[in-house]
């Protein structure tokens, strides 16, 4: 994928994901995870109905957006299964650590620990919206620390200067009042 266009710190696909024609790109739907232009956005995705309840945002407020929430948003309650085509998944299997739809509850989670979807979902991101508080509050003490670290390097570096010039200004006094005295 060919980055081009920069809008603010993020950087935008060189054409609408949709189309790949325009390169006018406005949106981007969260749940796609797809750059969209005006036209395709208004015009075809938004029309689709597996696509008419998904989070579309404007690219100018992408920097906004927290990260946890634009992250691709799971549609739960169209969870296909990855093994048995067309059938919804419904639970989550503690065991499997998998979602799982009825015909796996009877074949390979037969007896196993399950948890409804939604809650599992909401897990998962209060633990990823932990991490990312973690994450921020360390780069922070990092950030102060590399600062701190810069400051003391500056001052030795100034003092090291400050010293080399000390040492030889006094050599060239000392070299000065030798001449004199030969």
């Amino acid at each position: 994928m060919a980055f081009s266009q920069s809008i603010g710190k993020a950087q935008t696909p060189a054409m609408c994901q949709f189309c790949e024609e325009s390169p006018d790109i406005k949106w981007k739907c969260i749940n796609c995870e797809l750059f969209l232009c005006q036209r395709c956005c208004s015009k075809i995705h938004s029309k689709i109905k597996a696509s008419m309840e998904h989070e579309i945002i404007n690219v100018k407020d992408l920097e906004m957006v927290d990260f946890a929430t634009s992250v691709r948003k799971v549609d739960l309650e169209n969870m296909v299964c990855k093994i048995h085509d067309k059938q919804k998944c419904f639970v989550f299997c503690k065991d499997c650590k998998e979602p799982s739809c009825s015909k796996c509850l009877i074949e390979t989670h037969k007896l196993h620990d399950y948890k409804d979807l939604d809650e599992e979902y909401k897990e998962i991101i209060f633990e990823m919206e932990e991490l990312i508080k973690q994450f921020e509050a360390n780069l922070k003490f990092i950030s102060n620390e590399k600062k701190q670290l810069q400051k003391k390097l500056s001052d030795g570096d100034n003092n090291f200067q400050e010293t080399k010039l000390k040492t030889s200004y006094k050599n060239l006094k000392q070299n000065g009042s030798q001449l004199k005295l030969s």
